[in-house]
């Protein structure tokens, strides 16, 4: 079961990575006109959404359950990939590091919290 399910996370990875390797080896950072950043990073946040949850679902038979291990992923991604957008740019500090990544861990607390009280009202 394992091997199935990383026979078909790692397809899409590879789809992933050969899409990021033919965008950004096919484009000049210094001319690539400012628009193009957005789908870029949009592309860099959907592989690391699928390498974390390629990761994840190796802890299929101890670890959390599907829903939580794709929040897990998305939290993850989107965080590094907002951590690499702000590195791009030359606005990533250590400040911004200190504020991030707490802000990220309440967020997800946040979250998880929220959905638990809806089940339970349910």
């Amino acid at each position: 079961m394992i091997k199935q399910i990383l026979t078909q996370k790692s397809g899409r990875l590879a789809a992933l990575i050969m899409a990021d390797g033919l965008f950004f080896g096919l484009t000049d950072p210094l001319k690539l006109p400012s628009f193009m950043l957005f789908p870029a990073f949009v592309l860099l946040a959907a592989s690391l959404y699928a390498a974390f949850g390629m990761t994840l679902s190796v802890s299929n038979v101890h670890g959390p359950p599907p829903k939580t291990r794709r929040r897990i992923a998305a939290a993850f991604a989107v965080l590094l990939a907002g951590l690499i957008a702000l590195q791009t740019i030359g606005e990533l500090g250590a400040r911004d590091i200190i504020i991030l990544v707490p802000l990220a861990i309440l967020a997800s607390m946040y979250t998880s919290y929220n959905r638990e009280q809806r089940t339970i009202a349910s």
